[in-house]
C-alpha cells in the first residue's frame, strides 16, 4: 500500500510517536536523529506541515531558490586607433640653400648641387612608405607673370623628373605645381638696381618638395634617417 507524505505524518502523530528534537532541525523539513534530511523513495526531501517558501534551501528545493543576478556582459575592448602617419617632410631648394647656388636667375634644370641635396634627403627613404609627393616651383617677381608661371612649372617638373628617375617614385604619386611669384619669402622693398634686386630676391627662386607618408618611414640598414620635418 502506498501512502502520501501527509498520510505518513498523520500516522506517526496519531500513534503518539515521540519525534526527536532533530526532526525539525532544518526548518520546514524533517530530519532523522542524526540531523540528516529525510528523503522519500524518489529522493525528495520531506517537508513539515509548517513548511513555507522562505524555508526552501538549495539541498531540497534548488529550483525555488533565488537566482543569482546575471554577470554583466564584458565590455568589448575597443580597437586601438590607427596611428597617424608622420608629418610631411619638406625639402626646399633655393639659390641660397647651404650657402651654395642651387637655382640661378631664369634657370630651371636640376644642377649638380641640387642633385646632391636631393640625394642626401632621399637616399634613406623607402619608396614604399611614400604616399605622395608634391613638387612646387616658384620664381621671383621680375619679369612677366605669364612667363614666370611657366618657368616655375618647369622648375618643378625638372625636380620631379629627377626624383622619379633616381628614387623609383612613380609619376602617378607626384603632383607638379608652378606658382610663379606667389608666396614670396623676400620682398626687397626699396632695393635699387636690377642686379641688387635679383640678388635680394634669390630666396624666392625655389622649389619645395613635400613628401607625404603612407606608413611609418623605413630606414635602410646602416643609414641614419633624419626625422621627417
Amino acid at each position: 500500500m502506498t501512502h502520501t507524505l501527509a498520510t505518513w505524518r498523520r500516522i506517526a502523530l496519531g500513534a503518539g510517536l515521540v519525534l526527536p528534537l532533530s526532526a525539525f532541525a532544518t526548518p520546514g523539513y524533517w530530519t532523522d536523529s542524526a540531523g540528516q534530511l529525510v528523503h522519500t523513495g524518489n529522493g525528495d526531501c520531506v517537508r513539515t506541515g509548517t513548511w513555507k517558501l522562505p524555508d526552501a534551501n538549495s539541498s531540497c528545493d534548488a529550483d525555488l531558490m533565488p537566482k543569482p543576478a546575471p554577470m554583466p556582459a564584458a565590455m568589448p575592448t575597443p580597437a586601438p586607433a590607427p596611428m597617424a602617419p608622420p608629418a610631411p617632410k619638406i625639402i626646399t631648394l633655393n639659390e641660397q640653400a647651404n650657402g651654395k647656388s642651387h637655382l640661378g636667375f631664369n634657370k630651371y634644370k636640376v644642377t649638380p648641387s641640387e642633385g646632391l641635396l636631393l640625394d642626401a634627403q632621399f637616399k634613406t627613404i623607402d619608396p614604399n612608405t611614400v604616399q605622395s609627393v608634391v613638387v612646387t616651383g616658384y620664381t621671383d617677381r621680375i619679369g612677366r607673370k605669364a612667363y614666370n608661371m611657366k618657368l616655375s612649372e618647369k622648375r618643378a617638373q625638372s625636380v620631379a623628373g629627377y626624383i622619379e628617375q633616381h628614387y623609383q617614385i612613380p609619376a602617378e604619386k607626384m603632383t607638379v605645381l608652378g606658382k610663379g611669384p606667389a608666396d614670396p619669402v623676400a620682398t626687397c622693398t626699396g632695393v635699387k638696381g636690377r642686379a641688387a634686386l635679383i640678388k635680394c630676391l634669390a630666396p624666392n627662386r625655389r622649389v619645395t618638395v613635400a613628401i607625404n607618408w603612407a606608413h611609418q618611414v623605413v630606414q635602410h640598414p646602416g643609414t641614419e634617417m633624419p626625422a621627417p620635418q
